[in-house]
């Protein structure tokens, strides 16, 4: 039998690696020691998504902030 479990973790400390020439890498350090700890825990990581927040402009436009990136996670129990 499988547990699942949905997480959405908001890391607003990304280290920058590189950025340059059009390529912007960073890494999220606590999203890295949660994900980390959840796999020591039994869980897979089955799939994730980058999770967006809309905000509403007054000429009644949306855009679109970064808000976190959602996990999909598995385990047999």
């Amino acid at each position: 039998m499988k547990e699942c479990k949905v997480i959405t973790i908001n890391d607003g400390n990304a280290k920058e690696l590189i950025n340059e020439n059009f390529l912007f890498v960073k890494e999220y350090g606590a999203t890295e020691k949660v994900i980390g700890e959840l796999i020591n825990d039994g869980w897979k990581v089955v799939s994730f998504a980058p999770d967006f927040t809309p905000a509403l402009q007054k000429s009644g436009n949306f855009s679109f902030y970064k808000d976190g990136l959602t996990f999909y996670l598995e385990r047999e129990v």
